[in-house]
């Protein structure tokens, strides 16, 4: 018979990243239009350590036309935290966000399709600039602050 090559006990069925915290970085962000709650900013964070480097979160902030006030809100909330967790507080542009380290504790459920839902909040930016090479796919800007002292 063969054998499944891996370690049952260290996989999830749910395919779900176990809860804890993360190092990552934003390595896209976009908005997309949506039928119902307005405009999304949508941004994919990668995880860059660990028994997880590589695999990817995705989360919606629908701070931009939506129709509802407390969403919006959150929104705006959660982007702040990931400006300021990046070392950028007055940050205005997304693109800011993209390629700099920090930090996220993740939590998540498993939701009626049998899906995980994803949800995270930021814990520091004490972390190291990732190198490209590190974020396949990533488009890092150019014009970098550099003087930026993490």
């Amino acid at each position: 018979m063969p054998e499944l090559g891996y370690n049952s006990s260290e996989v999830s069925s749910s395919g779900a990243i176990p809860n804890g915290d993360y190092s990552s970085v934003v390595t896209q962000a976009e908005v997309k239009t949506t039928h119902k709650a307005g405009d999304a900013h949508v941004l994919t964070l990668q995880i860059v350590d660990g028994p997880h480097k590589g695999e990817n979160i995705s989360h919606n902030y629908f701070c931009v036309n939506s129709s509802n006030e407390m969403a919006a809100r959150i929104a705006k909330q959660g982007l702040k935290a990931i400006s300021e967790a990046v070392g950028k507080p007055d940050s205005q542009n997304t693109d800011d966000l993209i390629g700099v380290p920090f930090t996220i504790h993740l939590t998540h459920k498993i939701n009626d399709a049998g899906y995980p839902d994803y949800s995270f909040y930021t814990k520091s930016s004490s972390l190291k600039a990732a190198p490209q090479s590190a974020i396949p796919g990533a488009v890092i800007p150019q014009d970098v602050d550099d003087d930026i002292p993490f």
